[in-house]
């Protein structure tokens, strides 16, 4: 009988104190967390948001995917442009040439 209840207290034990470490680890993280730092480091120019929006939302940079996504949209093409597959620069549709890059449409 004491032998069984030594071993569901050690159980117990062995189960629960992996979480609680966990748990700590965790809000330990959330403490150092600089706010201030990511702020500068989105609005900065060369610096992407994760590759889509769910990514964004789950890391708590939503805001800073919309206004990437929104600071660098591509203007819409006109019925008769088309866009240089090197460069994809838009071009009018008559022409042979790219005009940024100059390499063949």
């Amino acid at each position: 009988m004491f032998s069984v209840a030594v071993d569901m207290l050690l159980t117990a034990v062995m189960v629960v104190t992996p979480t609680l470490l966990f748990i700590g680890f965790y809000r330990g993280l959330l403490a150092m967390r600089d706010d201030d730092l990511i702020n500068q480091l989105m609005m900065h120019e060369n610096v992407r948001p994760p590759e889509n929006r769910a990514m964004a939302r789950a890391m708590g940079l939503e805001q800073y995917y919309e206004d990437y996504t929104e600071r660098h949209r591509e203007p819409l093409l006109a019925p008769s442009d088309v866009r240089c597959r090197h460069c994809r620069a838009p071009n009018p549709d008559h022409v042979d040439y790219c005009a940024t890059c100059l390499r063949r449409v």
